[in-house]
């Protein structure tokens, strides 16, 4: 496993703020306007299919392994 660059650590925490932000501005423009689907509406949506329900349990899977247990070692 190769040690990360601070420029690389940077990177990685200015998209994740960027991504942050932008979920966060989509939700508040569907709560104040009402013209956009929330993020709710959204998920619920691709919970009625099974094979979207197996997709978001893996992607959650694969998130929670590569947040926490590998960098808890």
């Amino acid at each position: 496993m190769r040690n990360l660059l601070p420029a690389d650590r940077v990177v990685n925490l200015l998209v994740w703020a960027v991504l942050g932000v932008a979920l966060a501005a989509w939700q508040t423009r569907s709560v104040v306007t009402h013209r956009t689907a929330g993020l709710t509406d959204v998920v619920r949506l691709a919970r009625r299919r099974l094979v979207t329900r197996w997709a978001m349990l893996a992607g959650w899977a694969w998130i929670g392994w590569h947040l926490f247990v590998r960098t808890s070692f």
